[in-house]
């Protein structure tokens, strides 16, 4: 999640059919989303080694996470328990760090790091618009 910006049911409706790591620049579709609409996302590095070394006893319409919500969401508290995180999540309105700040992560390190363009990360995203990613992350990453 905090590669690519999904959200978890994004993630949790991800099937092999629907990652192209061998593509220049490789990707995923993200078929099932909030606003109802498909759209492509591209993958990054560390995301590509792990699926090009994952075992091939699949087929393309299984789950590339084949776990419950309920399961995935224990697995991200324990993981942030475990990393002592603050009890804030820095832009976020929550208090405690949860899976969407791993989708805000994302976000914060295209624009920072990455040098994404808004729009690119708004698409990335799946926003409707690119006034919600610019409202969302303007007080994240500033207006320098």
């Amino acid at each position: 999640m905090w590669r690519t910006g999904l959200r978890v049911s994004e993630v949790l409706e991800l099937e092999w059919r629907d990652l192209d790591y061998q593509g220049d620049p490789a990707t995923l579709l993200v078929r099932k989303s909030k606003t109802r609409r498909a759209r492509t996302v591209r993958m990054h590095g560390e995301l590509v080694q792990l699926f090009t070394n994952w075992p091939a006893n699949r087929s393309p319409r299984d789950k590339v996470v084949p776990l419950a919500m309920r399961t995935v969401l224990r697995h991200i508290a324990d993981g942030i328990q475990w990393a002592d995180l603050d009890d804030e999540s820095p832009g976020t309105g929550k208090r405690r760090p949860g899976a969407h700040s791993l989708r805000h992560s994302a976000a914060r390190h295209w624009l920072m790091a990455g040098g994404v363009p808004l729009n690119v990360v708004s698409a990335w995203l799946g926003h409707a618009n690119v006034q919600i990613t610019l409202r969302i992350y303007l007080p994240i990453v500033g207006s320098d």
